[in-house]
């Protein structure tokens, strides 16, 4: 499959856009120790997402564009390592503090059957 990556021209870009979602999508969806083990230091999709195209641009201002093999590889492994910074630094204190927020927030059970009776007033 990593051979894959490595043909140059249209051929190269067209097994790359057929392998490497198919690629993604598998080990992503994988339970065994390799991905718990993964999972267990957190979680970089966003991040990655997040940060994989301004990484992408970085790399090409620095060193030009890279063949099509090496710059999957070397944005994986950068966007990767950037999405456990985000998460570890960022998101998850974002989604701890939402749970707070959300904990002392009145729920919207309590406000739904006024709401509902001024409507039906209305009409």
């Amino acid at each position: 499959m990593a051979a894959l990556l490595f043909i140059d021209g249209d051929q190269g870009l067209i097994a790359a856009s057929l392998v490497v979602p198919y690629s993604v999508v598998a080990v992503g969806s994988r339970t065994n120790g390799v991905a718990r083990m993964v999972r267990r230091a957190g979680d970089p999709s966003y991040g990655m997402y997040l940060w994989a195209f301004p990484i992408q641009q970085a790399l090409i201002a620095l060193w030009g564009p890279l063949p099509l093999g090496w710059n999957i590889i070397v944005v994986l492994v950068l966007s990767t390592a950037a999405g456990y910074a985000s998460w570890h630094l960022l998101e998850k204190h974002a989604i701890e503090l939402g749970g707070r927020l959300s904990a002392a927030l009145p729920r919207a059970s309590a406000v739904a059957p006024t709401t509902r009776r001024r409507w039906q007033r209305q009409r």
